[in-house]
C-alpha cells in the first residue's frame, strides 16, 4: 500500500464484492484515521486487531499522538506545503503538554478558554512565577500584554523552568522552525520543496518530525520510539489480509 488511503478505499469500493469485510472495513478505517475521523474509524476498524486501537473524541493525549502521525503521513506523500502549515497546532499541543509533563505547570491555571482560542488571565498570571517570567521577557517592548496565548510565550516558560538541556533544544529548534516556516509559507505562491524547508528553518522536514516525535515523547504523548511505525504496520496488517485472499 502507498499512503494514499482515500484512492484505496475507492479501490475498495470498486472490487468490494471480491474482497473479504475485514478488507473493506480496514481500508475504511484507514481512509477514516488519514483524516482523524475518530467516529467512522472506530466503526470500521477490525475488532481485535493488534495494530489500532479505538480513539476516544475526548481523547486529547491520543487525538495528539495520531495528528503527530498524521504530520509523518504528509512528508510520506511530498506534501512538504500542508506538513509545514500542520506543525504550528502541533508545536503548541506538544509545548503545553512538555510544561504539564516536564515542569509540572498546567498552563490551564494561567488562562481562560474563549471561542477564539486559550487567552491569558492576567488576575491569575499576577504574583506568579510565570506572570514575573513573562513580565521580564517582554519588558523591553512595554511589559507583558496578556492575549492569545502563543507557543512563543510556552518556550519562555519552558526554558526558564527546565534544566534537560535535550527539550530545551528541542524546543528552540521547533519554535524557531514553526515561526519562520509558518510565515514564508503564508506568503509563497511557489511549490515548497524540501529544499525550501532547509533554507528557511535550517532542518530537512524529516529531521523536523523527528524533532517533533522527541519532544513528543518527553512530553508523554507516545511511549517509546517504535510506535512511530504504527501506519507501516497498519499497511503490512492489510497487505498480509490481501495476499491471503490472493486478490491480485
Amino acid at each position: 500500500l502507498s499512503y494514499d488511503y482515500r484512492a484505496a478505499l475507492e479501490v475498495g469500493k470498486d472490487i468490494k464484492d471480491d474482497i473479504s469485510p475485514e478488507i473493506y472495513n480496514w481500508l475504511e478505517a484507514a481512509a477514516a484515521r488519514s483524516v482523524l475521523d475518530w467516529n467512522k474509524m472506530n466503526k470500521a476498524l477490525p475488532k481485535g486487531n493488534g495494530i489500532v486501537t479505538p480513539v476516544k473524541t475526548d481523547d486529547v493525549k491520543r487525538s495528539l499522538f495520531e495528528y503527530t502521525l498524521i504530520l509523518d503521513l504528509k512528508l510520506k506523500r511530498g506534501e512538504y506545503a500542508d506538513f509545514i502549515r500542520a506543525i504550528t497546532p502541533a508545536v503548541f499541543e506538544l509545548f503545553c503538554r512538555t510544561l504539564l509533563r516536564q515542569c509540572h505547570i498546567n498552563i490551564m491555571e494561567y488562562c481562560n478558554e474563549k471561542e477564539n482560542g486559550i487567552r491569558w488571565n492576567m488576575s491569575k498570571l499576577e504574583g506568579t512565577e510565570v506572570g514575573a517570567v513573562l513580565e521580564e521577557e517582554y519588558s523591553k517592548r512595554g511589559g507583558f500584554r496578556g492575549g492569545i496565548v502563543y507557543s512563543s510565550h510556552l518556550k519562555v516558560i519552558i526554558m526558564h523552568f527546565s534544566n534537560n538541556e535535550k527539550i530545551n533544544a528541542l524546543v528552540d529548534s521547533l519554535r524557531y522552525a514553526e515561526e519562520k516556516a509558518r510565515n514564508k509559507a503564508a506568503h509563497t505562491i511557489v511549490s515548497i520543496t524540501n529544499e525550501r524547508v532547509v533554507s528557511w528553518t535550517k532542518c530537512t522536514a524529516e529531521e523536523l518530525i523527528k524533532k517533533i516525535q522527541q519532544l513528543a515523547l518527553f512530553a508523554g504523548v507516545a511511549e517509546e520510539q517504535s510506535v512511530w511505525n504504527s501506519y507501516v504496520d497498519m499497511n503490512q496488517s492489510i497487505l498480509e489480509e490481501i495476499k491471503g485472499e490472493n486478490i491480485f
